[in-house]
């Protein structure tokens, strides 16, 4: 009888710890066992933020065969057995037992299960030592390919073996599970807790469906450890961690034209210019025979961001390298009425996108790859915005920012029916492009307050920053911008032919030219035809746009808002509030030189002569009359 009972201790032991090999979990407590005994497991740390839309589901899968009679205790042998009982009210449904001994996809299930009884006439539902001895990868892939069974409704269960969160009027003593939000505390964000409260001895086989993850089934086990010369419910491992996949997506983008090769959240650029974007993402790991796997990766660009359809290119890889080409029969690309799935909740009025790139079978693209990266190039057009530039009522604040949503089935056993879409998350990331510009107010030197209207400029990008207008340096072409006078941005390639701005601004606007679509650097603004009435500069103007810090963040990046150069008038960095550079160009007004050769000092030589003569006559007539005396 004690070889036996070792024996027995033996197998429980064997079998228990492969019932642990997907996720481990003991009850509380160490108190003698009886027929009835129950026990409580705790699932720590599910990283949700709260309970909502969060359901947990527990199945029976094995019975523990248990003996007491108050002196005397022992698990029966067989000690487990696979749960053979099932719903008859489904027509066309098995029990656990059934499917494991059933199973057609993987012959290697039927050898977990007893073929038949001593009699030869029904089957044993023991739980085979072939269970006990399998490789943890092919224990994994029965408890998914089961979970797969229980949504599809192939495998179902009586009420009394089945227990789902947020059931109400639980009897007491009777099994229930409960989730409780952990608030966030810092450093650590907020979590959700499952507490599965008076379960028998058994194996349970845990489903966590909904919220932002993919969770894998978990495995409850419920067993009998044979401890200090009794049989106990082991108290070793008092909680469990879910494993699950959270899916992430990166994005970048850098300038092309500028000859850049690093990676950044942002890039600034000229009207006309192309840059690359690149988005990395995660690829989830679905549970193998998953119902559900849908996963779409989409892009959103601005309006002022044209998409380069031709240049999207897809591959895959690990977290070191993604440079293998993925061959386009696994996956569609859309580049034309593209859309996001049905039944997304996060930015749900973004539906229609610029590209989509859909994967039929992600859980065949995970054997490969646990990265995919997407490359594409787009080109600053017309439309793309300076920070601070408005269109009615709508201010541009943040520059041109894109979107990159990665959607998939957070719920892979999910089943959906005619009203009510699949369950999807979302994953974002976003990158910026600036462009900026030049406002510049033309006025009197002697009269700063009084604008002046009619000068006309050439606009070189400087590219050496020497503050002269080299052979290589071309002029930039503009167009002007209908109905905002004295308003201008950069030409597109290929198009506009304007060379020269014009500050058409009335005396009441300040500034009264303005230039957009230009990126960072020193620019040359050469005068070439003056206000009527005043002087035409001999020399140019230079200007530099810089943006290499963001003040409120204090990272070295860009927030689309150029600093100013310390002037005499003491603007500092803070008073910028858009994206745009401002300087002053004054002209003069001509004057009379003194000149030589004109009438001189006839006029007062005239006088004299006259005042002398006059002298001389009275002098004569004195003379005379004192002689007749």
């Amino acid at each position: 009888m004690k070889q036996k009972l070792k024996a027995l201790a033996s197998l429980c032991l064997a079998l228990a710890l492969t019932l642990c090999l997907t996720l481990p979990a003991w009850a509380a407590g160490g108190e003698r066992l009886a027929e009835n005994s129950r026990g409580n497991v705790t699932i720590e740390g599910l990283p949700e933020t709260s309970t909502e839309n969060l359901k947990v589901t527990a199945y029976k899968i094995i019975e523990v065969k248990y003996y007491s009679d108050g002196e005397y205790d022992a698990p029966y042998d067989p000690a487990f057995s696979w749960v053979s009982v099932n719903d008859t009210a489904v027509s066309a449904s098995k029990s656990v037992a059934d499917w494991v001994r059933g199973t057609t996809g993987n012959d290697l299930y039927k050898n977990y299960i007893g073929l038949a009884g001593e009699d030869g006439e029904k089957d044993d539902n023991s739980v085979q030592k072939a269970f006990s001895e399998a490789e943890g990868n092919n224990v994994a892939a029965f408890y998914d390919d089961l979970a797969n069974a229980i949504r599809e409704n192939v495998v179902t269960f009586s009420n009394g073996y089945t227990v789902e969160s947020g059931t109400t009027g639980v009897p007491e003593g009777n099994p229930s599970i409960t989730l409780t939000q952990v608030p966030p505390t810092e450093p650590n964000p907020a979590t959700v807790t499952c507490e599965l409260k008076n379960f028998k001895m058994g194996s349970y086989l845990v489903l966590i469906e909904g919220g932002m993850k993919i969770y894998k089934p978990v495995v409850v086990n419920l067993t009998p450890e044979w401890k200090n010369g009794a049989w106990t419910l082991s108290q070793d491992v008092p909680a469990l961690t879910a494993k699950y996949s959270e899916p992430s997506i990166t994005k970048t983008v850098r300038d092309t034209a500028d000859g850049a090769t690093e990676e950044r959240k942002y890039a600034q650029v000229d009207i006309g210019d192309t840059v690359t974007y690149t988005l990395v993402a995660d690829v989830p790991e679905f549970p193998a025979d998953a119902i559900n796997d849908g996963y779409q990766i989409s892009d959103n660009l601005p309006a002022g961001m044209t998409l380069n359809a031709d240049s999207v290119k897809v591959f895959g890889g690990n977290e070191n390298s993604q440079e293998t080409v993925i061959a386009v029969d696994k996956y569609e690309l859309k580049s034309t009425d593209a859309t996001r799935p049905e039944g997304v909740t996060e930015d749900a009025d973004t539906k229609n996108v610029d590209f989509s790139i859909t994967f039929d079978n992600i859980v065949d693209i995970y054997k490969n790859y646990s990265k995919i990266k997407i490359t594409y190039t787009a080109t600053a057009n017309k439309d793309i915005k300076v920070v601070g530039d408005s269109e009615g009522e709508d201010t541009n604040t943040t520059g041109n920012q894109n979107i990159a949503y990665l959607d998939y089935n957070n719920n892979p056993y999910e089943k959906a029916d005619d009203t009510t879409p699949l369950s999807w998350q979302t994953a974002k990331a976003t990158a910026i492009v600036y462009t900026y510009g030049i406002k510049v107010t033309k006025t009197d030197d002697k009269k700063p307050g009084e604008l002046l209207a009619g000068a006309e400029f050439q606009v070189y990008k400087d590219a050496n920053e020497n503050g002269e207008i080299d052979n290589n340096e071309h002029m930039l072409n503009f167009v002007a911008v209908v109905g905002n006078d004295g308003t201008y941005r950069v030409a597109a390639t290929g198009g506009g032919t304007t060379t020269n701005t014009v500050a058409t601004g009335t005396s009441t606007t300040d500034p009264n030219l303005t230039l957009s679509g230009l990126d960072v650097g020193t620019y040359i603004l050469k005068e070439t035809k003056a206000p009527d009435g005043y002087n035409l500069p001999s020399h140019t103007f230079s200007v530099t746009i810089t943006d290499k810090q963001d003040v409120a963040s204090g990272a070295q990046t860009p927030n689309g808002k150029p600093e100013y150069i310390p002037r005499e008038d003491g603007a500092t960095e803070t008073d910028r509030d858009d994206g745009y550079e401002r300087t002053i160009i004054t002209n003069t007004k001509g004057f009379t030189l003194p000149t030589t050769g004109g009438m001189g000092t006839v006029l007062f030589t005239a006088g004299g002569v006259v005042l002398m003569g006059a002298g001389l006559v009275l002098l004569v007539v004195f003379l005379r009359r004192r002689r007749a005396k």
